[in-house]
């Protein structure tokens, strides 16, 4: 638990959450950066990456919020976020205009972006990654491919010849069973905001999480696996000091 600690909140510990601040129905959430939210007819209905809020006796009202981004402290109660203290920048432009802080969607529109490891798998490929030898293959670019490999000499033996030199094999820190693991673990718990895989810079794949808050029993079963097979963040933190 000691790697996760700077992490960890449990509910009615002093937290501290950020992001936009709009209204979703007859709710209000803080969008954090990264975020989606789906209108429909100009009105938010929906929002991912939200920590949804709360009013305490001492802030009852949220209304003048509304678009600006916002620091607020306070604690989790059911996982809503109950605000005690707000503090306010300026107004944020309209979506159209702040794209890197959270995406709109028009309800009804299909959306998706392209990546690097959409591509159609040879059997051999398809054969190594059900095996577990190989975590994935992609082209870095042309005439550059790049497999991650949990076996690199099984894969070097299969792949080699349709290849070639254009192939690099990068020996994979952990199995891919392992992140089959650390995803079951997190998906056991209901605060899971989203999960996946990526692939980063250094060509190895991770486990990329967000959850509303990091309570002290999942650090504890987080603290079993490596902690750079996991790219975690947190919707709530602690409050500093």
């Amino acid at each position: 638990m000691q790697r996760w600690l700077p992490l960890v909140v449990d509910e009615g510990q002093p937290a501290l959450s950020s992001g936009t601040l709009l209204r979703v129905g007859q709710r209000c959430c803080l969008v954090a950066d990264g975020g989606t939210v789906l209108v429909s007819k100009g009105a938010a209905v929906s929002a991912a990456l939200a920590t949804w809020l709360a009013p305490s006796s001492a802030v009852t009202d949220f209304s003048n919020l509304e678009g600006r981004r916002v620091v607020a402290a306070g604690q989790l109660q059911d996982r809503q976020f109950v605000v005690a203290k707000v503090q306010a920048g300026p107004h944020v432009p309209p979506p159209a205009r702040q794209a890197a802080a959270y995406t709109v969607v028009e309800a009804g529109a299909v959306t998706g972006k392209s990546s690097r490891h959409w591509l159609a798998r040879s059997s051999v490929e398809t054969e190594l990654m059900k095996q577990g030898a190989l975590l994935d293959i992609w082209q870095e670019e042309p005439g550059r491919w790049i497999a991650l490999a949990a076996d690199a000499d099984r894969v070097a033996t299969r792949l080699s010849s349709h290849y070639g030199d254009a192939l690099q094999i990068v020996t994979s820190r952990w199995e891919s069973t392992l992140l089959d693991q650390l995803e079951a673990t997190l998906g056991e718990t209901e605060i899971v905001e989203s999960i996946g895989r990526k692939i980063d810079e250094d060509h190895q794949m991770r486990v990329d999480a967000v959850l509303l808050h990091l309570p002290s029993h999942m650090a504890h079963r987080l603290d079993r696996f490596p902690a750079d097979a996991l790219d975690l963040q947190v919707l709530v933190s602690p409050l500093p000091g």
